[in-house]
C-alpha cells in the first residue's frame, strides 16, 4: 500500500492550523502545526515542501474521527477532534518523560554502585 497524506488548514477561534493525517500501510497518524496568523502563500509552500516532513506524526487515538471540510467551520466538531489529538500528544509526552525519570534512576543506581566499589577497593588497599 501507498502513503496517503491529507492535510486540513482552518481557523480555530484562535490561530490558524494545519491537521494532518497520514496513513502509511493502514495506519493512521496524526500532527499538527500551529501557523499563528494567516498563513501566507510563501509559508504554505514552506510548510508543504519542508515543515511537513519534520512534524510530529503521534497515532491516531481510537475514535479519532477526522473532520471533514463542511465541518471545520463548526467548532465543536473540530475542536473535539483536536482534544483528542492532545490528548494523544500528552500521553506521548507523559510516557517519554517517566522513561526519561526511570533512565534516570538506574544510571544513578549504576554511579552508586560504581562508587561503591571504588571504595572497597580503596579500603582494602588495591
Amino acid at each position: 500500500m501507498g502513503d496517503e497524506t491529507t492535510s486540513f488548514i482552518f481557523f480555530d477561534g484562535r490561530f490558524w492550523l494545519a491537521l494532518v493525517e497520514r496513513r502509511r500501510d493502514g495506519k493512521l497518524s496524526i500532527a499538527r502545526h500551529v501557523f499563528g496568523a494567516e498563513p501566507t502563500i510563501p509559508e504554505l509552500r514552506y510548510f508543504y515542501l519542508r515543515a511537513l516532513e519534520r512534524l510530529p506524526f503521534v497515532d491516531a487515538p481510537p475514535g479519532y474521527r477526522p473532520p471533514k471540510a463542511e465541518r471545520l467551520p463548526e467548532a465543536g466538531t473540530a475542536r473535539t477532534s483536536l482534544d483528542r489529538f492532545k490528548d494523544a500528544v500528552k500521553e506521548r509526552a507523559e510516557a517519554a518523560k517517566s522513561a526519561r525519570g526511570e533512565r534516570r534512576r538506574l544510571d544513578e543506581e549504576e554511579a552508586f554502585a560504581l562508587r561503591r566499589e571504588r571504595r572497597k577497593k580503596k579500603k582494602r588497599g588495591h
